[in-house]
């Protein structure tokens, strides 16, 4: 199962999602990039990083069918 996971940098703090073998989602990150560079909000990137997981959990699930 994916998970959402707080990244601390430097003087703040970001949030990404990574897969079953601990590996960052690239199609999920690639957003929550575009959301940093759109200064969205901490709680925003938060957020869509909790949806993240959602949607590399069901990739990986249809994957092993």
């Amino acid at each position: 199962m994916a998970t959402s996971q707080r990244v601390r940098l430097g003087e703040g703090s970001t949030w990404t999602v990574l897969a079953d073998d601990f590996s960052v989602a690239g199609p999920v990150e690639q957003y929550l990039e575009y959301l940093r560079a759109a200064d969205c909000s901490p709680n925003t990137i938060k957020t869509y990083a909790g949806c993240g997981t959602y949607f590399v959990t069901v990739t990986e699930v249809g994957q092993q069918k």
